[in-house]
C-alpha cells in the first residue's frame, strides 16, 4: 500500500478524477497521507489588467488560471471530504510539475497521482504536458488517471 500520496490539482475535470482516485486509495488504507499540491504563478494586479487589455481572447484562460487557486483549492477539499478522507493542502509559486515533483520529494512520497489532460492544447504547447513531465521525472511511482470524455 502507498503510504503517502501527493496528487496535483489545476481544477479541471481530469485533476478532479484524479484527487478522487487518491482519496479512493486512501479509504482503503486510513493511515496513508495525502498532500494535494495546486500550483500558480500571480501576477501582480496592475500588471494583469495591463496584460488582459493587449490578449486576444483566446489567450485569457490562460492569465486567469493565475487567479483561481483559491477556487482550486476549495473544489479539492470538497471532494475529499465527500470521500470522508483528510489532506493537507499546499498552494506553490511554481510550474505544476516542478511544484508536484518537489512536494514527491519533500514528502517522501511514494505515490504521485495527476490527471492526463488538464491544460488545453495552447498551454501544453507553451508548457508541456504536466502529466508527462513527471512520468519521466519522479522519484516514485505515478498514476496518471485519464477519464475520457
Amino acid at each position: 500500500m502507498f503510504s503517502t500520496i501527493v496528487v496535483g490539482t489545476d481544477g479541471s475535470p481530469d485533476a478532479e478524477d484524479a484527487l478522487r482516485a487518491a482519496a479512493e486509495m486512501a479509504r482503503v488504507n486510513p493511515d496513508t497521507k495525502i498532500h494535494v499540491i495546486g500550483a500558480y504563478r500571480p501576477i501582480p494586479p496592475d500588471q494583469l489588467r495591463s496584460i488582459m487589455k493587449s490578449l486576444p481572447d483566446e489567450f485569457k484562460p490562460l492569465v486567469y488560471g493565475t487567479m483561481r487557486a483559491d477556487s482550486t483549492m476549495e473544489a479539492a477539499r470538497a471532494i475529499m471530504k465527500v470521500a470522508g478522507v483528510e489532506a493537507e493542502y499546499h498552494e506553490v509559486d511554481d510550474h505544476p510539475t516542478d511544484a508536484i515533483l518537489n512536494a514527491a520529494e519533500s514528502y517522501n512520497a511514494d505515490l504521485i497521482v495527476v490527471g492526463s489532460r488538464g491544460e488545453g492544447a495552447t498551454k501544453r504547447l507553451l508548457h508541456g504536458s504536466v502529466s508527462t513531465n513527471v512520468l519521466h521525472h519522479a522519484p516514485c511511482a505515478v498514476l496518471v488517471v485519464r477519464k475520457d470524455r
